[in-house]
């Protein structure tokens, strides 16, 4: 007998949104305020090499997560730039955050149909969390009414990679 059901987020409760460019603008304003004059150019090409390490196999990191803050720190090594900690921790909470300014949309009948499961089975939701950490996600879904709804969450993250 079903007792509970496990959802996965992304593309199945909601559409998936790149976030890419946003991140890349934010990350090239905050490092010309910071006197790092580069173009924009040099930045694309470092983030689009190193952010989201692409020439990376899952097998080479051993599975883990690759957390912003080390995504942040690649893009920067190629491009010979060093920040402050406190200043890595500033751009990686605004990388993070930028989902809260403009939320991925629900897919169309998710809210109806995760309440009518919910009157007979446990709901639980499982997800990947890529850049955007499970804090953010949960006050995207809680926007959205439905986090309440879910009775289990597990956000899927192992142990930084070390450089």
């Amino acid at each position: 007998m079903i007792q509970a059901i496990m959802f996965d987020l992304w593309n199945t409760l909601i559409i998936n949104k790149s976030y890419s460019k946003q991140r890349l603008e934010n990350l090239f304003q905050f490092l010309q305020e910071r006197g790092n004059f580069l173009s924009f150019n040099e930045l694309r090409a470092a983030y689009d090499k190193r952010f989201h390490l692409s020439e990376v196999t899952f097998e080479e990191i051993e599975f883990r997560h690759i957390y912003t803050e080390y995504r942040i720190s690649c893009v920067l090594d190629e491009l010979n730039i060093v920040i402050s900690k406190d200043d890595l921790e500033i751009i990686k909470q605004d990388l993070e955050a930028l989902m809260l300014q403009d939320p991925p949309m629900l897919k169309s009948g998710v809210k109806k149909t995760l309440e009518e499961l919910a009157q007979n089975y446990q709901i639980g939701l499982i997800s990947n969390t890529g850049v955007t950490p499970g804090k953010i996600l949960s006050k995207v879904l809680d926007r959205y009414n439905i986090l309440n709804i879910f009775g289990f969450i597990m956000e899927c993250q192992t142990p930084d990679i070390k450089k």
